[in-house]
C-alpha cells in the first residue's frame, strides 16, 4: 500500500499533539513495510528530504499545479489528511483518489479554531454565521474594538477582501478579514464533507461532527495511542510531597491559569507543581510572564520546553498530571501518556479526556474554568493519600491497537475504490 500523509502544521515541529501523533503515525506505518510520503505545507531551505525511507516534501500549498503533479507522481492508494484538510479533499476528488481525514482540534469547525465561545464556555451550538462572527471578532487583535462597526457592514466580504490585498495594519487588518474567515470556514466544512472517512479520535468528536451534518457513517472512532512509558517507582505518598505536573503549550486555552489559581487556594503546602512547556510565540510569551509573576512565591517550577524523546522521564518525574484546557479538546496526548505511564490525571471535561478518565477510579474530571472545583480536587487529595493510593490509572489506548484499526481503514477505504 502506498500512502500519502499531509501533515498537521510543521511536520517537523513537536508545538502541539497533532504534530507529534502524524509523527508517530508516519513511523509506525513505516514499521509495517508501508509505502509512506510526507507533504509538509511549510516551505523551508530542503524541498526535499528522506528520513529512514520516507519521503518528506516541503511545498508551498498555494501552489496547485506543483502539488497536483507531485501527487500524480507519488500515485498514492489514499491520502490521509492531518492540515489543510479542504485543499486536499478537493484535490482528491479531482485527481479520483480516497482521502481519509482526522480531525485534531475545533479548527475544521470553527472559525476561531477553538470551539470556544466569548464567554470561555466551550461551544456546543451548530455553527451560524452571525454567532462565529461575533465569536471570531472577540478573539482577533483588535476585534472588540472595531466588532460593531465591521457587524453594521451590509457587504462584509467585499470589505474584507479590500483589507485581504493591503498591506497588513495589526489590529486594523485581523478584525475586517474576520467575515471572509467565517465564510471560508463554512465553505471548506462543506468540502471536507466529501471525504471517504473522517476518524475521530474520540466519542465527542463524533458528536460534534454529526451535530454538524456530516454524514455518521463517515465517521470513525479511532482513539489515538500511545507506548507504553516506563512507569515510575513507587514512593511512599504519605510521608513525601506530592509533585502535581503539567505538560504542554504554554497557551491560555490550556488552562494554566486555572491550575495557578487553583493552587492559590490549597491551604495544604506540602506539594509542588512543575510544568513542561515554553511559549512559542508572542502571544504566548505574554501569558507565560504573566504566570511567573504570579508564581513568584508558590511551589511551581517552570522546567521550560523539552525534547519528545525525553517525555518519558517527565513522566517518571511527576505523580500526578493536571490538564486543565478551557477549549475543546478533540483527545488529549498527554492524558493517554500519563496513564501509559501509570500516573492519575486530574483533567476538565473538555472533550477526548472524558473517554479515558472515570472519576474516581483512575483520575477525576472538573467542569473547565471551574478554579473552585479544581482546588477542592487537589486539597482532598493532600489531607487524605489514600484518596491518590486507591486510584488504579493501568488502562490507555495502545499504539499498537492504534496502527491496527487504522490499517484497518486504509484497507477498507481502499477496497472501496
Amino acid at each position: 500500500m502506498n500512502v500519502l500523509i499531509i501533515a498537521s502544521g510543521d511536520y517537523f515541529s513537536t508545538y502541539g499533539g497533532g504534530q507529534i501523533y502524524v509523527k508517530n503515525l508516519v513511523y509506525g506505518l513505516n514499521k509495517k513495510n508501508i509505502e509512506v510520503s510526507v507533504i509538509n505545507c511549510t516551505l523551508n531551505n530542503k524541498k526535499f528530504i528522506e528520513q529512514n525511507g520516507i519521503k518528506i516534501y516541503n511545498l508551498d500549498c498555494n501552489d496547485l499545479d506543483s502539488i497536483k503533479n507531485l501527487i500524480k507522481k507519488i500515485k498514492p492508494d489514499l491520502i490521509h489528511a492531518h492540515g489543510n484538510k479542504a485543499l486536499f479533499t478537493k484535490i482528491a476528488k479531482e485527481l479520483k483518489i480516497s482521502i481519509i481525514i482526522t480531525m485534531h482540534h475545533g479548527g475544521m469547525i470553527c472559525p476561531n479554531g477553538m470551539l470556544l465561545k466569548k464567554d470561555e464556555i466551550i461551544c456546543n451550538e451548530v455553527i451560524d454565521y452571525n454567532k462565529c462572527l461575533d465569536c471570531t471578532l472577540h478573539y482577533l487583535p483588535g476585534g472588540k474594538f472595531f466588532g460593531r462597526l465591521i457587524k453594521t457592514i451590509p457587504k462584509k466580504e467585499k470589505i474584507s477582501i479590500w483589507f485581504k490585498n493591503k498591506k497588513l495594519l495589526p489590529y486594523v487588518t485581523p478584525p475586517f478579514l474576520a467575515p471572509l474567515i467565517v465564510k471560508n470556514k463554512f465553505q471548506e466544512k462543506e468540502i471536507i464533507k466529501q471525504a471517504d472517512k473522517i476518524i475521530a479520535p474520540s466519542n465527542k468528536v463524533k458528536e460534534v461532527l454529526e451535530k454538524h451534518d456530516f454524514e455518521s457513517k463517515k465517521v470513525t472512532i479511532i482513539p489515538h495511542g500511545v507506548k507504553q512509558l516506563k512507569i515510575k517507582e513507587k514512593k511512599d505518598i504519605q510521608k513525601e510531597k506530592i509533585i502535581f505536573g503539567y505538560v504542554g503549550r504554554i497557551d491560555y486555552v490550556k488552562g494554566l491559569h486555572i491550575a495557578i489559581e487553583a493552587f492559590k487556594k490549597v491551604k495544604n503546602n506540602n506539594w509542588e507543581f512543575h510544568i513542561y512547556g515554553a511559549p512559542a510565540n508572542k502571544k504566548e510569551e505574554k501569558y507565560y510572564k504573566l504566570l511567573l509573576k504570579q508564581t513568584k512565591k508558590l511551589p511551581v517550577f517552570w522546567k521550560g520546553k523539552v525534547l519528545y524523546a525525553e517525555i518519558e522521564n517527565i513522566y517518571r518525574q511527576i505523580d500526578l498530571l493536571i490538564f486543565p484546557s478551557i477549549c475543546f479538546e478533540p483527545f488529549g496526548l498527554v492524558v493517554n501518556e500519563s496513564l501509559s505511564a501509570e500516573i492519575p490525571v486530574i483533567t476538565s471535561k473538555c472533550g477526548g479526556p472524558e473517554d479515558m478518565i472515570i472519576d474516581g477510579v483512575n483520575g477525576f474530571l472538573v467542569e473547565p474554568n471551574n478554579v473552585g472545583q479544581l482546588a477542592d480536587k487537589i486539597e482532598k487529595i493532600l489531607k487524605k493519600r489514600e484518596i491518590m493510593a486507591n486510584l488504579n490509572p493501568t488502562v490507555y489506548f495502545t499504539f499498537e491497537e492504534h496502527m491496527k484499526k487504522i490499517i484497518e481503514l486504509y484497507n477498507q477505504v481502499g477496497d472501496k475504490k
